[in-house]
């Protein structure tokens, strides 16, 4: 593809982000905050065709009719106070990335290589020449969520320079552990509304799926959420 030149090092393309192709969303300047918005699974049905790859290409039907979508539906919450970037990336299929999980209870070896190289090519690209030394916010949903916990805890540890101008970060649905807290002391989890700098993170349920008491794969143990309506910690009713 035109956006990606072939690493020897890797074996497969590395994208380039300094295309814009290679972005859903590279907005004009307008505020005084940013927003990555890293988005979920959307190569899905295709992911079980036969012969299908494991990974979406970045010109996947799929996958970018699903981005324009979850954009509005869910990044767009950000786009009236912030600048929104959405960088596009080779994302694990369904199919791919719940072969993973069953066989290792972690979705993160699915993510750590082409997604990761991605995801970070594109950080890389955007605080040297799109940033600006502004504050910013990073946000993702599903395996958005994972992928922004896997950034945590190796990209923005590997560059506190960066990490020091987090307002937030928001890997929604999927769990933030008391596990991954420890293993990662330069993180920190929200207690308050007016926290800065902290992961703010929750998972919800339907009311079917706690009647029948239903198994949220995403849900692990020790998971630590706060409630977006009351900012409480523990199980205080937000009417």
């Amino acid at each position: 593809m035109k956006n990606q030149t072939m690493s020897s090092e890797t074996g497969y393309g590395m994208t380039d982000y300094s295309r814009k192709t290679s972005w859903y969303q590279i907005p004009d300047v307008a505020r005084e905050v940013d927003t990555i918005y890293i988005y979920a699974t959307e190569y899905i049905m295709g992911s079980f065709e036969e012969g299908s790859p494991d990974y979406a290409t970045l010109d996947n039907e799929e996958m970018l009719q699903g981005v324009a979508g979850e954009y509005m539906m869910h990044a767009s919450a950000f786009a009236d106070s912030t600048n929104v970037f959405v960088p596009y990336y080779r994302q694990a299929g369904l199919r791919y990335a719940g072969e993973i999980h069953k066989k290792t209870g972690d979705v993160n070896a699915a993510l750590s290589g082409m997604p990761y190289d991605d995801i970070t090519a594109a950080l890389d690209y955007y605080f040297e020449n799109c940033n600006g030394g502004r504050p910013f916010i990073i946000a993702g949903h599903s395996q958005g969520s994972s992928m922004v916990l896997l950034l945590l805890s190796k990209y923005f540890k590997d560059h506190p320079e960066y990490c020091k101008r987090m307002v937030a970060a928001y890997p929604i649905g999927y769990s933030v552990t008391k596990e991954y807290l420890a293993a990662n002391p330069h993180l920190k989890f929200a207690t308050g509304e007016t926290d800065t700098g902290v992961i703010v993170s929750w998972n919800t349920e339907g009311p079917k799926n706690v009647k029948d008491n239903a198994v949220n794969v995403v849900v692990l143990p020790n998971a630590i959420s706060i409630n977006p309506l009351n900012w409480k910690l523990d199980e205080t009713y937000a009417p």
